[in-house]
């Protein structure tokens, strides 16, 4: 279910943050897609884990929370 894949990509995405700090600082840019997973994965929790409610079909390029949290990550390198 919903909930399981959640938690199974919860731990790869931990792995990856623990692990990016092996991958050089200029390098890092590549890691970038992990911010819009988290974001996406935090909007599946709280919705329930429904993957069709419609909320969650927005565009994340509509959506200012996650233009933050990308040019923090951008920014400061970590995720």
């Amino acid at each position: 279910n919903s909930s399981t894949l959640a938690y199974i990509i919860r731990g790869h995405l931990a792995e990856a943050r623990n692990a990016q700090g092996d991958v050089p600082k200029e390098s890092r840019a590549c890691l970038l897609p992990a911010v819009g997973a988290i974001h996406y994965v935090d909007r599946l929790e709280q919705l329930n884990f429904d993957v069709f409610d419609e909320r969650l079909m927005v565009p994340m390029k509509n959506d200012w929370r996650h233009h933050l949290k990308l040019g923090r990550a951008w920014i400061t390198g970590v995720f």
